[in-house]
């Protein structure tokens, strides 16, 4: 008889899993994107959008000073439910949120396309675990992330 062991990390995002045990999980359903600074953020794609947000100023005095989380299944819905409030409705808000998602994508300076290629390179595909090649697997969820909550923003 062969015995089996499992391992549980518990519900760690794939920064977490990478600093404290040096590999990354695809498809992490704990996988969490940090957005610093949502207020201004938010403010900028309203500005791109031409969407008036009279709520804003409000809005960037309560909102909290730690980064705001986009998870694989999307923002808090209770942050959705205040961004109705003060962008207009949920169309605004949801225009404006996938604004923000847009953007933060573009500051890559690679695709996800590219990175996926990179990735199965014979040069990075050799050495799996290699720091360069966790690093690029790092990105690439973190860009998976983004792309699937755009998507499900809705166009």
């Amino acid at each position: 008889m062969v015995a089996q062991v499992y391992i549980s990390y518990g519900e760690r995002s794939n920064d977490q899993l990478l600093q404290y045990y040096g590999f990354v999980e695809t498809d992490n359903v704990n996988d969490a994107y940090e957005l610093v600074n949502f207020p201004r953020r938010i403010a900028d794609a309203c500005s791109k959008l031409s969407i008036s947000a009279p709520g804003l100023d409000d809005f960037a005095v309560t909102a909290s000073a730690s980064p705001t989380l986009l998870s694989p299944t999307g923002f808090d819905p209770s942050l959705i439910a205040e961004l109705r409030g003060v962008c207009g409705g949920d169309t605004n808000a949801r225009a404006i949120l996938r604004q923000l998602l847009q953007d933060e994508l573009a500051r890559f300076p690679t695709s996800l396309e590219a990175d996926e290629v990179q990735l199965s390179s014979p040069a990075v595909a050799t050495g799996g675990d290699s720091p360069a090649a966790l690093a690029l697997t790092l990105r690439i969820e973190k860009k998976r992330l983004l792309s699937k909550n755009i998507a499900a923003l809705g166009a």
